[in-house]
């Protein structure tokens, strides 16, 4: 066998053993790098799908809130002057709030929701919150004015009746920064996982029109 015949076989064996040991790990390396890329793709896209649940949901659940309010705030409106005729309505209100307080806590656990929106959606919620508490203080008032006539009652009453005047603009607050959390969902999806997973909210708020 002559030197340039070995250099030639040699040259062939290495050739073999490289393809047969090196090709598979360089085909083992793309495919993991392949599937840790789509892993993560996968993941994204369950976090988004997740994430756009739970803020629909507080979407939901402020839209159900500022439409108790709206009720509310025509009651105050309408029977200015007489608390306990708003009483019933601000209940209601009330139940909503507790409600929206518990979707917008869900959305607090989630590792992948911004602190940002999540307290966007909390500060339309305590904007209407306020209002209902308005109207409660007032219609306590009355109610112990109905057992007590005593002056200090009566100048409660008469505080808490004056309060009433604040309940539109704090409803109308609520629903401003019920707009400003929507905003703040639809930015929170495009950061997570690109403008292509940040479909609108599609709950549109009546009164927000």
């Amino acid at each position: 066998m002559t030197n340039v015949q070995a250099a030639t076989d040699w040259t062939a064996i290495v050739g073999i053993v490289v393809a047969g040991v090196v090709g598979p790990a360089l085909a083992y390396v793309a495919a993991a790098l392949s599937d840790r890329r789509h892993f993560r793709h996968e993941r994204g896209l369950k976090a988004s799908d997740d994430l756009r649940e739970r803020l629909d949901d507080v979407a939901a659940a402020l839209e159900d809130l500022g439409a108790a309010c709206a009720v509310m705030r025509g009651a105050v409106l309408h029977h200015a002057g007489s608390p306990v005729q708003v009483g019933p309505p601000a209940v209601d209100a009330g139940d909503a709030y507790q409600q929206a307080r518990a979707r917008i806590a869900r959305l607090g656990m989630r590792s992948h929701a911004p602190g940002e929106t999540v307290a966007k959606a909390q500060a339309a919620a305590d904007a209407f919150r306020e209002a209902i508490q308005l109207v409660r203080e007032a219609t306590v008032a009355e109610g112990m004015a109905a057992t007590t006539k005593s002056q200090t009652v009566l100048d409660l009453v008469t505080r808490t009746n004056l309060a009433l005047s604040n309940v539109p603009a704090k409803v109308e607050t609520g629903y401003e920064r019920t707009r400003q959390f929507e905003t703040a969902a639809r930015d929170a999806l495009e950061r997570l996982l690109g403008s292509e997973a940040s479909a609108p909210i599609q709950r549109r708020l009546p009164w927000a029109r």
